[in-house]
């Protein structure tokens, strides 16, 4: 079945740059995660491993980064073989999305890992995909990719579905007080592996996320909801056995309804389809295809589902996206948010120089590249601007790495007005980890690269990028036309220095920003 869903995407994939020819390699690596006996992932290589990156220790610090004096190597986080022709990540268990993640070019992170390690005998566990961890036998740390984790007090559990939203403009800020959360490090790596099995935190992280990745699974296993068709027009009862306690719709504009004592009285306002969630009174759930048609047909009459072709929006100037990565520190490295937001300058530099707005100040001078200042790679006014983000953005060390709360992201703004503008910022946030509560991030992002060109700072699973492109499809019926399903893939600069972008899914955004640069 994981063969079956890699190549699936691979050849649904043939429009993406570097995937012309692509063939899936002839090794697949094991992924594990706790609480899954066996593996619980497949990672499809598409070439061979590439040179090593440079390690990063687990560590534990309690204070706040600062930057080093000199330090003119940038640190680059899994870095490893630019020259492959990418990877597929495949969920084993319905715990996960199918796709889980997928990248053009690089090696995969298990090749990754073990090269760090010096060791094809490595076992990879995969938490989320902002850390990854290699193991020896006995289960201790020997290495890992991406960032430690941060130890969440329970409390969060309470603000998981709420839904923040604030501005930074010419006339002022304006923001909701943060939630009264701890949030710190984990003294050893043990400590966090008990922690991740056994908080309620990252359980209902998981059920959420295993909830969310249900209609995704039901696609790709041909599980496609009953139809139900009603008339335009008309009050008609469905489900008149059943006792239902709540109704749901992908487009509640379509219709309007009455939950009965037994059944749902359904009126259909105008012609269309939409997906309609059912919790029974015994809670039990089923979805369906709710139809509205001109005339009442039968519900029995077969329909044919196909997916249709990706469609691609890319940011403008994406062949000029930034390779900044985090800078090493006293106590930590700077964090992903500070090099999001160094990104952020650094394709906003990009955008005036290409349109022609000649006379601006630089927000991050550098060599000419293409005729414009902007330096690709850290240099030396990129790690100012990452030095001057990082306080301001209230970043703290959580193990080797820096790490920010979604609500002191707006701290990055500043830099804007320390070179002599004015940004327009605007963002929308949950509690990190616990997304696919409210589609608010994954639709600012989207709107951002779709309908704006702009490029959007985004969070998922522990980490920050900024994600650049964005490519989407549907599943329809043959027959009606109707869309039963969707796929939001996000393209993402990680941050992480010469490491090629990746694809995620758009539905687990817990963080994502609108920033408009102007100048007096």
């Amino acid at each position: 079945m994981a063969v079956g869903i890699a190549e699936s995407l691979l050849g649904s994939s043939r429009d993406l740059e570097g995937w012309e020819d692509a063939l899936l390699g002839p090794v697949a690596f094991p992924v594990y995660t706790p609480g899954v006996d066996g593996p619980a992932y497949m990672e499809f290589a598409l070439l061979s491993p590439q040179p090593e990156p440079p390690d990063m220790p687990f560590g534990d610090s309690s204070q706040k980064p600062q930057p080093t004096s000199g330090g003119e190597t940038p640190l680059v986080i899994g870095d490893c073989g630019l020259e492959s022709r990418g990877y597929i990540l495949v969920s084993l268990t319905e715990d996960d999305f199918p796709v889980v993640n997928y990248a053009t070019e690089g090696s995969t992170r298990t090749e990754c890992l073990r090269q760090r390690c010096g060791t094809s005998a490595a076992r990879i566990v995969r938490y989320i995909g902002g850390f990854v961890a290699a193991e020896d036998q006995n289960g201790n740390l020997l290495g890992y990719l991406g960032n430690p984790p941060i130890r969440f007090a329970s409390g969060i559990l309470q603000y998981a579905d709420e839904q923040y939203e604030e501005y930074v403009n010419p006339q002022g800020a304006v923001g909701p007080d943060p939630p009264p959360v701890q949030f710190g490090p984990y003294a050893s790596y043990d400590e966090f592996k008990k922690d991740y099995l056994e908080s309620v935190v990252y359980q209902e992280m998981r059920g959420r996320r295993k909830d969310a990745a249900k209609t995704d699974w039901d696609a790709e296993l041909g599980r496609e909801p009953e139809e139900i068709l009603i008339p335009l027009g008309e009050d008609i009862t469905i489900l008149e056995n059943e006792k239902v306690a709540s109704v749901t719709f992908d487009d509640p504009d379509i219709v309007n309804y009455k939950i009965l004592s037994v059944g749902v009285q359904m009126h259909g306002l105008k012609l269309g389809a939409t997906l309609m969630h059912v919790v029974f009174a015994d809670q039990s759930e089923a979805d369906y295809i709710l139809g509205i048609s001109e005339k009442t047909q039968s519900a029995q009459q077969p329909t044919g589902f196909v997916w249709t072709s990706w469609q691609y929006w890319y940011a403008e100037y994406i062949s000029f996206q930034r390779n900044y990565s985090q800078e090493p520190g006293e106590n930590c490295v700077s964090g992903c948010g500070a090099t999001a937001w160094a990104m952020l300058y650094g394709f906003w530099d990009m955008w005036d120089c290409l349109a022609g707005a000649f006379g601006v100040p630089d927000l991050i001078p550098g060599d000419l590249i293409a005729g414009c200042p902007t330096p690709l790679t850290n240099n030396a006014a990129v790690r100012d601007c990452i030095w001057y983000v990082v306080p301001r953005i209230e970043t703290y060390c959580s193990g080797s790495q820096g790490a920010t709360n979604p609500w002191d992201m707006d701290g990055g703004t500043g830099w804007a007005g320390h070179r002599g503008g004015v940004i327009d910022y605007y963002a929308r946030y949950t509690a990190p980890l616990l997304a696919w509560t409210w589609n608010g991030p994954r639709d600012l992002a989207i709107s951002e690269i779709k309908n704006h060109d702009r490029a959007s700072i985004v969070g998922f699973d522990w980490h920050y990028g900024l994600a650049y492109g964005y490519r989407y499809r549907e599943k329809r019926g043959e027959r009606t036309g109707w869309v039963i399903r969707r796929r939001r893939h996000v393209l993402v600069n990680m941050g992480w220095g010469g490491t090629t972008p990746e694809w995620h899914n758009a539905e687990d955004l817990w963080y994502a920003a609108r920033t408009i640069l102007m100048w007096p």
